[in-house]
């Protein structure tokens, strides 16, 4: 098959010159599917949360579900967590097992 010229008449047969008729269907299917220069094809990410879309896609308001909180135990989680005394002290200098030079 040979190249079709911008000014030269449709090949549909409409009588049309090719650039105002069957050009613009032609080069979309050629470029429909892009690829990088790794060969691999480029996509375009979508953002589906919060949406009537990721709500159709995942068929449900939340799509992580949130685990029960056992309020007791996180209280006891705080005390003793602001409780504790988290410096580091050094006891002794104890030769290491390896050789080591700063």
């Amino acid at each position: 098959m040979t190249k079709v010229g911008r000014n030269d008449p449709c090949p549909c047969g409409s009588g049309k010159k090719y650039k105002n008729c069957c050009m613009k269907k032609d080069q979309e299917e050629q470029t429909a599917v892009k690829y990088t220069p790794s060969g691999k094809r480029k996509f375009k990410a979508t953002v589906l949360g919060g949406s009537e879309k990721a709500l159709s896609v995942f068929g449900r308001s939340s799509p992580t579900p949130q685990a029960p909180v056992d309020s007791d135990a996180l209280a006891r989680l705080k005390y003793r967590m602001a409780n504790k005394d988290y410096r580091v002290e050094e006891t002794s200098q104890e030769p290491l097992p390896f050789p080591f030079k700063p």
